[in-house]
């Protein structure tokens, strides 16, 4: 009886162990089907991306992307050092991602001047799955500025010499900058006499009066053309080339011209015009002949013209000048 016992028992055992067997293939092939059918999501790998971030001389900060991949979703955070909030922007920008080389602007509120003027700066690269990464962080501080020295304006010469051939620099460090003026007008003076006897920068929307700046009060007297702001140094004057014109009084200490200097900005895309003039009988002249400019002279030998060889009627802005003696 107990060995028959014993027989039965080790059947029951062989059952058991079978059975065990048998679920743990079928878990295996259940779960290999399940993955092969439902494959469990794969996190996503965190972007390769270098950032770098800097503020230039204007105070600007920006985030310049330096090497990687590029950055199609992405949120940009801008804080004060003490957390407060600046700004935060979020970009898609598939069909225009940032990519190498390419820099980003930041809204900082106000540009960051000196070195007390903080951000901090967090870049985030958002995944298709919505989840983020951190890519950047950075305090971006304005630059330290030398005050310059308050010193009187100066003209000095590059070759330190008293001839045609050298450059004159200006310098001056006394202009106040909280002025918030249009623009500056200089007008030099020698032994405290002005190197110019009319001086008109046009900086002022006037449809009559056109002020003489060099101290003389030689002001002119505008008929018919228009005052625009978009002019170089100060304003400019539209003409129609018809009868458009601005009369100014004669400003020469004798009665007669031995020598002088005129000089101004144009803008023009007429093949002729006057650009300064004395007199009907064109004593002297500087205008535009075919497109060239062009200095005549009247005088006791004859009319003389002087043309020169690069057209300037191309609708951009050209500064000409011609001396007389």
């Amino acid at each position: 009886m107990r060995k028959n016992t014993l027989l039965v028992d080790g059947y029951a055992v062989s059952e058991v162990v079978g059975a065990v067997i048998l679920l743990l293939i079928a878990i295996v092939v259940f779960a290999t089907i399940f993955m092969y059918v439902f494959p469990l999501p794969i996190p996503p790998a965190e972007p390769n991306v270098k950032l770098s971030g800097y503020v230039n001389n204007n105070g600007a900060a920006l985030i310049e992307h330096m090497g990687g991949e590029s950055l199609k979703d992405y949120r940009i955070i801008i804080r004060e050092l003490d957390g407060t909030l600046i700004n935060t922007t979020t970009y898609h920008n598939e069909e225009n991602p940032w990519e190498i080389g390419e820099c980003n602007y930041l809204n900082t509120g106000s540009p960051l001047l000196t070195e007390n003027d903080m951000v901090c700066v967090s870049v985030y690269s958002t995944s298709k799955d919505g989840s983020e990464h951190h890519v950047f962080e950075g305090i971006l501080i304005g630059k330290r500025r030398q005050t310059p020295p308050l010193i009187s304006p100066m003209l000095i010469s590059s070759l330190r010499t008293d001839t045609i051939d050298e450059d004159l620099i200006c310098y001056n460090y006394t202009v106040n900058p909280t002025i918030d003026a249009s623009n500056y007008i200089y007008n030099w003076l020698v032994n405290g006499i002005s190197i110019t006897d009319i001086l008109m920068p046009f900086n002022t929307n006037s449809l009559g009066n056109v002020k003489d700046y060099s101290g003389n009060e030689n002001n002119g007297t505008a008929h018919g053309p228009i005052w625009t702001a978009k002019g170089v140094v100060g304003g400019a004057y539209q003409f129609d080339g018809v009868d458009d014109y601005i009369s100014i009084p004669y400003c020469f200490d004798a009665g007669f011209i031995d020598d002088l200097t005129v000089e101004g900005w144009i803008n023009t895309s007429g093949e002729n015009g006057i650009i300064s003039s004395y007199n009907r009988n064109k004593y002297w002249e500087l205008g535009v002949t075919n497109g060239k400019v062009k200095w005549s002279t009247t005088a006791g030998d004859g009319t003389k013209d002087l043309a020169g060889i690069l057209n300037v009627n191309d609708g951009h802005w050209h500064h000409v000048a011609a001396t007389y003696k």
